[in-house]
């Protein structure tokens, strides 16, 4: 087996130079350039990384992005100038419904319907708990094993749930982290 330890994660990610977020509809692809958001006030934004934390590097700015009308968001990526360096899933907030508890296999939000574009397989966060789901019926999410705890109705769950904006508005990006496994 042949793996970074820590001081080898921090230092890669360290290493990592971007000033640039762009966002997409899609999968922007291992290049970073399909399905780009296009049209009215749209354009990336400048993003600063902040310091390397465990295997993560942060946003240490809480950009503002104007996504254009009839637009979907659902990925990022990250750019230093004309060199894509890291790509991802928008994640969004959402409020859990109440009986979210300790050794069920699901997790159910209040948001009903969830996006059509929503994967049916992906991690969700439920109060800071990173929970693998593999199946999806609308706002239920079916996990890997069991909840750990209960969760209180209303506690933040952090979602790969993609938005549409019918007008034109903005999308404020509170964090996104690079993770190194």
């Amino acid at each position: 087996m042949n793996n970074l330890v820590a001081a080898g994660i921090a230092q890669a990610l360290g290493a990592i130079t971007a000033n640039l977020l762009k966002i997409h509809s899609g999968d922007p692809g291992a290049a970073g350039t399909n399905n780009e958001l296009s049209g009215g006030s749209y354009a990336p934004v400048a993003v600063t990384l902040g310091a390397v934390a465990g295997n993560q590097l942060p946003l240490s700015n809480q950009p503002e992005v104007n996504i254009p009308a009839s637009s979907t968001t659902s990925h990022w990526s990250l750019w230093q100038n004309a060199t894509v360096k890291a790509i991802g899933q928008l994640y969004t907030k959402h409020s859990a419904e109440a009986g979210n508890d300790s050794g069920l296999g699901t997790i159910t939000i209040k948001t009903t319907p969830v996006h059509a574009s929503t994967p049916n397989a992906g991690m969700i966060y439920i109060d800071g708990d990173a929970y693998e789901y593999t199946g999806r019926a609308d706002n239920v999410f079916t996990i890997v094993g069991t909840l750990s705890q209960d969760y209180a109705e209303d506690v933040v769950v952090l979602a790969p749930i993609p938005l549409t904006f019918g007008a034109d508005g903005a999308q404020k990006i509170e964090s996104l982290v690079i993770n190194m496994v």
